[in-house]
């Protein structure tokens, strides 16, 4: 674990202008924005968390280490989703939280999102809504480690991503490339090797298009690759 760029984030993003990208209200309440660099920390899992996020842009991926070091990751985080603290109280981080890509971030203090929540009730459902995108991610991913091989689990998963993280248009998933093969790799437990090999076969077929910037997936070729697998 290299947490070399955290000591340096939180300073860092502070130095931004609170005020920027806010409306009057919510400068009122001290709601304001933050930017990460890319791999950034925002938190990790021994911090004491007051705040809540809001994303705004980019990418994050919330992961957990096991005592040996080795990383888990269990939930992508897109423009619109939230995490940290999602209560109203200081809690103890569970998880450690890293930027995918620059990523500017809404940011409540905890007295903040208690009166968030008593003015604008509809911020409940938000705060629902990133709790259960967390535990469907989590259920997804065991229930493909479990019963899937890890062929499989790589086709299923990059069906996921381009479902929930592309934009579709004619059944073709365009979306930025936020994710290397080691990240999609301990998503779903297995070698980056293997990865790579399956995602070069994908591209070899037609069936995904690749590049540092952006990521291609033609979903109905997608599918069949993965019912011909399954009838092998």
């Amino acid at each position: 674990m290299d947490f070399s760029d955290y000591a340096t984030a939180s300073h860092e993003a502070q130095q931004n202008d609170h005020g920027h990208g806010t409306s009057p209200h919510e400068r009122e309440l001290e709601i304001y924005n933050l930017t990460y660099r890319k791999h950034q920390f925002l938190y990790l899992a021994t911090d004491r968390l007051s705040r809540s996020y809001e994303l705004i842009k980019g990418y994050i991926k919330l992961s957990q280490y096991s005592d040996s070091g080795r990383e888990t990751i269990f939930s992508l985080l897109k423009p619109g989703d939230m995490l940290g603290n999602l209560t109203p109280d200081t809690v103890e981080a569970n998880e450690y939280a890293q930027a995918l890509t620059k990523v500017e971030l809404k940011v409540f203090e905890s007295d903040v999102l208690k009166q968030a929540i008593y003015n604008k009730p509809e911020f409940i459902l938000k705060i629902l809504t990133a709790q259960h995108k967390r535990n469907h991610h989590l259920q997804l991913r065991m229930s493909s480690i479990a019963f899937l091989d890890v062929r499989l689990r790589i086709l299923t998963f990059m069906k996921f991503l381009g479902i929930e993280y592309g934009k579709i248009r004619d059944g073709v998933a365009f979306m930025d490339n936020f994710l290397t093969h080691q990240d999609i790799a301990l998503i779903n437990q297995t070698s980056r090797q293997s990865v790579t090999m399956v995602l070069s076969k994908l591209k070899m077929k037609g069936v995904i298009f690749y590049d540092r910037y952006q990521l291609i997936i033609y979903l109905d070729k997608l599918e069949q690759a993965m019912s011909s697998y399954l009838s092998d």
